[in-house]
């Protein structure tokens, strides 16, 4: 925008060729205390204004928008293409049964796929699963381990490392030389992915100060070869500044790397987070104060989808009450990657769901006495009552050889009720400026199963509820504990009927749990009912 302001003066603007004045999307208003006088040897044109594209303007300064998608854990929107145009690379790297090449696509990569890649100055970078590289094996170690600890280059760090260095590329291609005014930055992920993103939100509070040498070089931390300042154009002042202040953690640090010395202002906007998982480590109650998971407070708007039936041992829930008012939490039925995404359709699950061991006992002829199956009778009955399997889907495995009574479900799955919520993230960011595009936005969302959409309706009044709850306690000025206390008092059972819920388990939500699988093994081993099978939550 160009003000031109003349006080006690006159403004004449000649040409031998044409003079064109536009207004901008309003009135074009000229006033003068005396005469307004127009000539022309042909006569005065007015016409209509067509916006110019950003790129076209005089500004020399820019606006960008970024959208960092951090994927799920052990996801990979790269090697699931490289699996559907059957590739080398797949054929090569992939176990062809449960890791990266072998599953669906989650609602973080949907999203990236469906965001607008025409809007003016959006830019929009997918960032790869923790436990995974693009085009090469995942992690070797047993999967709980390898996707807890991150090695090899592929945990949550590093991804942050990762997201940090692909945006500061794209701002440097985007900028084309001019200095950056603002860049509004919106945050998405799933799983360790969303522990990532709220991850580089806590990178971002970092500020390094780095002196700057009499030739104008200096070093950025962490790296050795040194980097020279832009030259000061002003002859009154000094070559180069004493020192550099560097804002914005990583991302600032890659911002310099790519010569990038002016931004006015970072701008932290949307943070859209499907089931924050961090699991960092071996340890995890610590995750929070180590990851910095609550640097969310600083956001203008945090919106997380919780998945209600997940209870394995090592998902524990981050939820966002750092954000206070500006936080918006909807708890849907579900386990983590019907949240989240990633199930293949019309697929086989198998899920030992319960799992007994036993050291032998013999009689008094030396004989094994025969295992008791009354526990995993009675949960077989319990899963059956609430919904999650039939009669037939549920075996009692009895494995006096190795010590073992296992309850074991295999059924036929539908994915689709993962696009509930897919549409109600889209739909919040959008609210916030996030730019789609139409054609493909309808294609990753629409809803064709009649069931998944009388489902999506029911649900709908729950999340308009719970918005209107939130949007009271702001206009109210209520205290945020009284907040988090009445918002976690408003749950989806009271919206959604309890036949169609119990439809809903034995055809489209599916069962995590994996009782003989380090990682994925229950948080209980007593027969709980559902509204106790519950995961640890921590305060972030």
């Amino acid at each position: 925008m160009s003000i031109t302001r003349i006080v006690g003066g006159t403004i004449r603007k000649t040409a031998k060729g044409n003079i064109d004045i536009r207004a901008t999307g309003g009135d074009l208003t000229l006033h003068a205390t005396q005469n307004n006088n127009w000539s022309a040897g042909e006569g005065i044109y007015y016409e209509d204004y067509e916006p110019s594209h950003p790129d076209d303007k005089m500004d020399n300064k820019v606006e960008l928008t970024l959208n960092l998608f951090f994927d799920g854990t052990g996801n990979n929107k790269t090697n699931i293409e490289a699996r559907e145009k059957n590739t080398t690379p797949y054929h090569r790297n992939s176990n062809k049964k449960d890791d990266s090449y072998t599953a669906n696509y989650t609602n973080v990569a949907r999203m990236y796929d469906a965001v607008s890649k025409k809007a003016p100055k959006q830019l929009n970078i997918y960032i790869e699963g923790v436990g995974t590289a693009d085009l090469k094996s995942d992690d070797k170690l047993p999967k709980g381990i390898a996707q807890s600890v991150g090695f090899w280059s592929t945990g949550i760090h590093d991804k942050m490392k990762r997201g940090c260095e692909l945006a500061a590329e794209k701002v440097k291609k985007a900028a084309n030389g001019k200095p950056i005014d603002l860049i509004t930055i919106n945050v998405y992920g799933f799983s360790r992915g969303a522990a990532t993103a709220r991850h580089f939100l806590s990178i971002t509070n970092q500020t390094h100060t780095t002196s700057i040498d009499l030739l104008g070089f200096f070093n950025l931390p962490g790296y050795f070869w040194p980097i020279r300042h832009p030259k000061n154009t002003n002859e009154n002042e000094s070559s180069y500044p004493d020192n550099i202040e560097i804002k914005w953690g990583y991302f600032g640090i890659y911002l310099i790397k790519n010569k990038i010395f002016e931004v006015g202002e970072v701008r932290f906007n949307f943070v859209g987070l499907y089931d924050t998982v961090s699991s960092h480590g071996f340890v995890h109650y610590n995750d929070v104060k180590d990851l910095g998971l609550d640097a969310i407070k600083k956001v203008k708007m945090v919106f997380q989808l919780a998945a209600d039936d997940e209870y394995r041992e090592n998902f524990d829930l981050t939820n966002i009450d750092s954000a206070g008012l500006k936080g918006l939490t909807l708890t849907l039925p579900g386990v983590h990657s019907d949240i989240g995404g990633s199930y293949l359709d019309i697929d086989v699950e198998t899920s030992v769901v319960y799992e007994e061991k036993h050291t032998e006992i013999r009689d008094r002829h030396y004989k094994p006495t025969p295992y008791n199956t009354k526990r995993a009778e009675a949960f077989k009955a319990l899963l059956i009552k609430e919904g999650w399997y039939q009669e037939n889907e549920l075996t009692i495995l009895v494995q006096q050889d190795l010590g073992k009574i296992q309850l074991v479900g295999e059924r036929v799955l539908y994915s689709t009720y993962d696009k509930i919520a897919l549409n109600k993230m889209i739909m919040v960011s959008k609210q916030f400026g996030v730019v789609y595009d139409d054609f493909l936005e309808k294609q990753k969302t629409t809803i064709s199963d009649p069931f998944v959409s009388d489902i999506f309706d029911q649900l709908t009044v729950y999340s308009q509820t719970v918005m209107l709850h939130r949007n009271a306690a702001i206009k109210e000025g209520k205290p945020i504990t009284q907040y988090h206390k009445e918002s976690k008092q408003i749950s989806y059972l009271n919206y959604i009927k309890e036949d169609d819920l119990k439809k809903l388990r034995a055809y489209y939500l599916h069962w995590s749990v994996k009782a003989d699988m380090f990682g994925f093994d229950p948080r209980f081993g007593d027969m709980l009912p559902i509204e106790k099978r519950k995961r640890e939550i921590q305060n972030g």
